[in-house]
């Protein structure tokens, strides 16, 4: 025997025209789709960058807006300080002269009670 199937002679495969045709439509098909999944995921990927954008400016925005509250209630708050600082100095100052009066009050009848007495 020659290597050949003798029983069945010689059935090598060929490939019919129609099964060519069907390949090339298939082969076209999924070119087809290779590129509509490129454009998908540029899609993808540019709604990703505009979401994680869009997110970044939120984010920002209120980052500022919690940043101006912050110094905003700051202020307010130094404000206060400096006022109760104004009024303690104001007190303690009063709390003062009424002390160097009663102080040379009392030296003023000490020396009147020192005289009296030579």
């Amino acid at each position: 025997s020659s290597g050949i199937n003798a029983e069945y002679g010689d059935i090598a495969c060929q490939t019919e025209e129609s099964s060519i045709t069907d390949l090339n439509d298939m082969i076209k098909i999924i070119q087809n789709l290779l590129k509509e999944i490129t454009v998908v995921k540029r899609n993808l990927l540019f709604a990703k960058q505009l979401l994680h954008a869009d997110y970044d400016a939120k984010v920002g925005g209120r980052a500022m807006d919690l940043y101006c509250s912050i110094n905003d209630r700051l202020s307010e708050l130094e404000k206060l300080y400096e006022e109760r600082m104004r009024v303690a100095r104001r007190s303690y100052k009063t709390q003062m002269a009424d002390a160097c009066k009663k102080i040379a009050g009392d030296y003023k009848r000490y020396c009147t009670k020192m005289l009296e007495l030579e």
